[in-house]
């Protein structure tokens, strides 16, 4: 197996390189690492909290552990993950954690009151798995980094 090496001769011909090996590494095994640390979080901030006894949890089948539910893009060489998990039932139907205040994420990370009645649940309570999540990921900065420099010096591949 032959591998190809990669020449330029412009400046602006080895940053698109540059950014297209950044890209497809933050594509697949950066987003892969960051997925993982969130479903730890998942589990050590939001399912490990409290048992409920009004519902079972979906977890891996539709909930937040589902790999369908936990969504990536990148974008100019920047990574973005987020919990996609629907609401179950006809309560409310807001399946994006960016763009919707009401979206399963935002009432778990940032609490919601009771819609059915007055009383307190532990569920109403925050739960910051994003932002936990998020100072995880920016604990383990080097790690990032290390992942960032095997794809970007391993991948010789062109366009």
């Amino acid at each position: 197996m032959s591998s190809k090496k990669f020449t330029t001769s412009t400046l602006n011909g080895l940053r698109y390189e540059i950014a297209r090996r950044v890209n497809k590494t933050l594509n697949k095994e950066v987003a892969d690492y960051v997925k993982d640390k969130l479903k730890e979080h998942v589990k050590e901030d939001v399912y490990s909290t409290y048992s409920p006894t009004e519902y079972n949890r979906r977890e891996e089948n539709g909930g937040l552990l589902d790999d369908k539910n936990i969504r990536h893009k990148v974008k100019s060489c920047e990574l973005s993950v987020y919990e996609e998990a629907p609401i179950e039932g006809p309560r409310l139907d807001s399946p994006n954690w960016v763009e919707k205040k009401d979206s399963l994420a935002q009432i778990i990370e940032h609490g919601a009151h009771n819609p059915w009645n007055s009383k307190e649940y532990p569920w109403t309570k925050p739960r910051p798995f994003v932002t936990k999540t998020q100072e995880d990921i920016n604990y383990r900065y080097a790690e990032i980094l290390d992942i960032l420099e095997k794809g970007v010096n391993h991948d010789t591949g062109t366009k």
